[in-house]
């Protein structure tokens, strides 16, 4: 999704008096972690936001050889 269509999402779930959480993470290598972090996030909220950190934000923070998996490939995971 772009950051136009998340805005107006936001703005548009917001005015209904919804409650908005946000979470973000590299997701390479799926784990039971990243799954507890998304679950007690939804707990918390109407809505769950979950951002996807780029292939070249991911290689910054964990290395040249990863991610091991495309951002295409997590954000279908997650």
């Amino acid at each position: 999704m772009s950051q136009k269509e998340l805005t107006r999402v936001v703005r548009r779930l917001r005015r209904q008096g919804k409650v908005i959480a946000f979470t973000n993470g590299c997701f390479d290598l799926l784990h039971v972690g990243h799954l507890d972090t998304l679950e007690r996030a939804r707990h918390l909220a109407d809505c769950l936001i979950v951002g996807i950190n780029s292939d070249a934000s991911v290689r910054r923070l964990k290395g040249r050889r990863r991610p091991i998996v495309p951002a295409r490939e997590r954000t279908k995971l997650v």
